[in-house]
C-alpha cells in the first residue's frame, strides 16, 4: 500500500468536502474537477519521484488507488455534461439520460468478464491487468486530457476508472430522478 497515495487521497476528499454547499452547478462540478485533477498531478509526481518497492506495490496502485483519482475526474465530466443538457430542459435531459444509461449497459457487456473478475476480488489476472510493463495499447481506447501520461497506463485501469465513474454517475441520476 502507497501511504502518500493515499494521504493525497484524503486530503482530495476533505478539499472537495469543505468547497461543497458554496456554491452549485456547473461551477461547483468544474471547482471540484479542478480539486481532483491537481490531486492527481500530486499522485502522479510521487509515483514518478518514488517509484514502486515491487510489483505488489504497483498492482496495488493501479488496481486499488488510481481510479479513486481518475474516475472521480471522469465522473465530474459526466456531472458537467448531465448539467449542460438539464440547462437545456427536460426533452433533452431525458434524451441523454437514456443515451448514457445505453452507453452504461454497452461498457458493461464489453468489459463484462474484467468488470467480473474485478467485483469477485480475483487477484490471477493481476500482472497483466496492472502492471505497465505488460501494456499493450491496442486494448485501449483515445485517453482523456487527465490520463495522457503513457507511463501511467496499464490494460485494466482506465476499465476501472470508466467503473467508478459510471457507478457514481448512476447512483447520481437515481438521486435526481428520485427528487424530480
Amino acid at each position: 500500500m502507497n501511504e502518500p497515495i493515499l494521504q493525497l487521497y484524503e486530503e482530495m476528499t476533505r478539499a472537495i468536502g469543505r468547497f461543497d454547499g458554496e456554491t452549485t452547478g456547473t461551477a461547483k462540478t468544474d471547482h471540484c474537477y479542478r480539486i481532483a485533477a491537481d490531486y492527481w498531478q500530486l499522485a502522479k509526481e510521487e509515483i514518478r519521484v518514488n517509484g514502486f518497492s515491487t510489483d505488489a506495490a504497483e498492482i496495488d496502485f493501479f488496481r486499488n488507488q488510481k481510479a479513486k483519482f481518475t474516475g472521480l475526474l471522469e465522473y465530474y465530466l459526466l456531472l458537467f455534461r448531465y448539467q449542460i443538457n438539464a440547462d437545456a430542459g427536460s426533452a433533452v435531459l431525458e434524451q441523454f439520460r437514456r443515451e448514457e444509461a445505453d452507453r452504461i449497459r454497452k461498457f458493461r457487456e464489453t468489459h463484462a468478464i474484467f468488470i467480473n473478475y474485478y467485483d469477485e476480488a480475483r487477484t490471477d489476472w493481476d500482472d497483466h491487468y496492472f502492471l505497465r510493463r505488460k501494456f499493450h495499447k491496442v486494448q485501449r481506447p483515445a485517453a482523456q486530457v487527465y490520463d495522457r501520461a503513457t507511463d501511467f497506463w496499464t490494460n485494466g485501469d482506465w476499465i476501472l476508472t470508466l467503473l467508478y465513474a459510471n457507478r457514481r454517475f448512476e447512483e447520481f441520476l437515481e438521486a435526481a430522478r428520485a427528487s424530480a
